[in-house]
This record gives structure tokens, sequence and C-alpha cells, in this order.
């Protein structure tokens, strides 16, 4: 399936989630820099614009600023 900004930008809403919802604040920093990485390919391949870019990095960055645990403190993962 080839890239197109669409694509890149719903991949990068999925990614958002398990940035926000990781099981640890150092995984959630992880999938953040890895969706960075993705961001920046997609940006150096002409697929995405230096608009959509800088939302899309905006938007990661807020997500991992954001995060919260999707355990409680005994682990037991949190509905929904």
């Amino acid at each position: 399936m080839p890239m197109s900004p669409e694509s890149v930008i719903e991949r990068v809403e999925e990614l958002i989630g398990s940035i926000r919802h990781g099981v640890s604040h150092a995984f959630a920093e992880h999938n953040a820099a890895l969706t960075l990485d993705y961001i920046e390919h997609a940006h150096r391949l002409g697929v995405i614009n230096a608009a959509q870019f800088q939302a899309l990095v905006i938007a990661v960055n807020d997500a991992a600023d954001g995060w919260q645990p999707n355990v409680d403190s005994d682990g037991v993962p949190l509905a929904g």
C-alpha cells in the first residue's frame, strides 16, 4: 500500500493512542520517538507537507506529555 498524506495521518493517530496509554512512561517515550522518525521519513519523501509535518509533531509531543498509565497501582488494566 503506497503512503499517502491520509494514510500517514491515520497511522500517526493510531500510534498516538499507544503513546498516551503505554504501560510505562518509558514505553510512551520510545513510541513517541519511533513515531517522530516515521513522520520525519514521510516528510523527507514528500508524502506530507511542512504544515502537516509540524501538526503531527505537535500532536505526538502533546501525547507524550499527556501520558497516562493504562493500569492501576496494582497493575490491573483499566477499563476503556
